[in-house]
């Protein structure tokens, strides 16, 4: 009898141990949707074909080409997801991942044009469903997947609107949140 009381009390702790670290990273924040202009940021990346569980060595490789390539500052890092990770197989799941930058002048860009190892591009500019969650470390991100996807998912049907394209992920961690957006149909 006092082994099972224990191990209910193990249960019981280690619960409250997975849900504090759920709560802490984002796990019981409200997500919020709105839809705005937004784009127009310049891009370097390399084109992925695999498993979205790549992006973290993808964005270190693309950082470091960055700053070996030029004098531009890596900014912030994004990853574009075009699959469904429940639809497409791993192996043909595609995805753009590295940073934004500030284009600081032509000869800089000229520079990273110049790297093979990196593309180059700059967002759309239209309009986009946004949604924030916050960012208190990687594990914002996997928590993130869990919430706001979902939520999107779910805020769609709703208002009846339609996706078109990618979700892009924005790893701001000046500001402390991942920004969520797609752009809608027309």
């Amino acid at each position: 009898m006092k082994i099972l009381k224990l191990f209910g009390l193990a249960v019981l702790v280690l619960l409250l141990f997975v849900l504090a670290i759920f709560g802490y990273y984002g796990g019981f924040s409200s997500v919020k949707f709105s839809t705005s202009v937004q784009g127009g940021e310049w891009l370097v990346y390399e084109a992925i074909r695999g498993d979205y569980q790549q992006a973290p060595d993808v964005i270190e490789r693309v950082q470091k080409a960055i700053q070996e390539g030029s004098n531009l500052q890596p900014q912030t890092a994004f990853g574009t997801y075009y699959d469904n990770p429940q639809e497409v197989a791993t192996e043909d799941l595609r995805s753009e991942i590295g940073w934004i930058i500030g284009v600081a002048d032509s000869l800089e860009m000229a520079k990273l044009t110049a790297l093979s190892a990196v593309k180059i591009g700059q967002a759309p500019k239209t309009e986009y469903l946004t949604a924030t969650f916050p960012w208190k470390g990687e594990l914002s991100i996997l928590v993130g997947l869990i919430r706001v996807y979902p939520a999107m998912n779910q805020y769609l049907e709703e208002n009846q609107l339609v996706q078109v394209g990618p979700i892009t992920e924005i790893y701001d961690q000046k500001n402390k949140v991942i920004l969520y957006r797609t752009q809608l149909q027309k």
